[in-house]
């Protein structure tokens, strides 16, 4: 059975969510939360913070937490300034990614050649062999590279680099293109480790992700609930729950309580969580029409919806406003085993809908066990 490594990024590529601001306090607390599902590697490096991340890194150190954490030096950066920050994290940090510009674009803002870059990569080495850091190769634009430049560069250095993490950098990469740079990796390279790194610019960046892991990809970097800047990153729930749900890849990251852990983030982060968010979602698992209504109490979930949300620590919840519910009330009542009136309960569960803006199936559960003063107050109510 293969081992989905997924790698979170929620503190290094999440809080570059456009106003935002966290402190280290919260960063720890959002590392310890993530840590708690399954996932052992964190990004906390973020670009030019390094004070930052040395106040981060040494209190994740001190936490005693079981998890590996990763930095960057840009190989475009002077031997001085990298060997200035790898003195200041080479205890609190315990991989660096070698970061290079890969596509010609990329190339082009660094006023370089792909030659001399990949010559300077032997440079890179040499300083985190010094500091005794293993390297890891991050190529900036790497499905905008033509496949005989890829290969090239995968060919002279699969011996001495043995992970790599691909950047969709623009977020312009399609399925087709992760998919035939990470055959074209794996090929070259089988025992060396490849993940991928998706944004989410053209909405692609779970099937991007995915699809790099169906081709042989062996992890991914991922935020939670796909924060970030301009239209974010690959979304860790939205990857996880596909590969769980409709692979059947067992990832060993514990799905009861990934439902909580993406509220806590959004709060953390000082957001809402969006209404049309895939999984997690306040609509993703809210039915107001009789037929998904009927079809959920008829023990027929599947009809609309995509998996158990009980299985990620979610519930489900309804709204109750049209006029009438004539198909669904009746499996509502068999499934709670009742007899009351049934006017009676639908405009009394239309009217807590309004009120509360929508039920859960605990509220209704609720409201029909305890049905005689409830109904009966309602209607003197009226």
């Amino acid at each position: 059975m293969r081992n989905i490594i997924f790698r979170d990024s929620t503190i290094r590529e999440g809080i570059e969510t456009p106003l935002l601001s966290l402190s280290s306090n919260q960063k720890l607390d959002i590392v310890k939360r993530i840590s708690k599902v399954g996932v052992k590697e964190f990004e906390i490096l973020s670009p030019n913070c390094i004070k930052e991340t040395f106040e981060v890194g040494a209190m994740i150190k001190e936490s005693g937490l079981d998890v590996t954490t990763t930095g960057f030096i840009f190989q475009w950066n002077s031997s001085d300034v990298i060997k200035s920050q790898l003195d200041i994290l080479k205890d609190v940090v315990d991989r660096f990614i070698i970061v290079i510009p890969g596509s010609q674009v990329n190339l082009k803002l660094r006023n370089t050649t792909k030659e001399a870059v990949w010559l300077d990569i032997s440079r890179m080495l040499e300083l985190l062999n010094h500091y005794g850091k293993e390297p890891e190769l991050g190529i900036m634009g790497a499905f905008q590279i033509n496949d005989d430049d890829f290969s090239s560069l995968f060919k002279m250095y699969k011996s001495s680099i043995r992970k790599f993490v691909f950047y969709d950098t623009s977020g312009r990469a399609t399925p087709e293109q992760v998919k035939q740079k990470v055959v074209i990796g794996k090929l070259i390279a089988p025992n060396s480790r490849v993940f991928v790194h998706a944004h989410d610019d053209f909405g692609l960046a779970t099937i991007n992700t995915i699809t790099g892991i169906m081709n042989g990809a062996d992890g991914c970097d991922t935020v939670v609930n796909g924060l970030g800047d301009r239209s974010g990153n690959a979304a860790f729930e939205e990857v996880l729950v596909a590969l769980e749900q409709l692979y059947n890849i067992k990832t060993g990251i514990d799905m009861r309580k990934l439902f909580p852990l993406c509220q806590f983030i959004y709060e953390i982060f000082g957001c809402a969580i969006p209404d049309i968010k895939p999984i997690v979602g306040k609509n993703a698992f809210c039915h107001a029409t009789d037929m998904h209504i009927h079809g959920i109490f008829a023990d027929a979930t599947e009809s609309f919806e995509p998996f158990n949300i009980e299985e990620i620590g979610g519930h489900r919840t309804f709204t109750f406003l049209e006029e009438k519910y004539c198909a669904s009330l009746p499996y509502i009542l068999r499934k709670f085993n009742i007899e009351v009136n049934k006017e009676n309960l639908i405009e009394y569960l239309k009217a807590e809908s309004r009120k509360k803006g929508r039920l859960t199936e605990q509220d209704i559960e609720l409201i029909v066990h305890n049905r005689r003063s409830v109904l009966d107050e309602y209607e003197n109510k009226k």
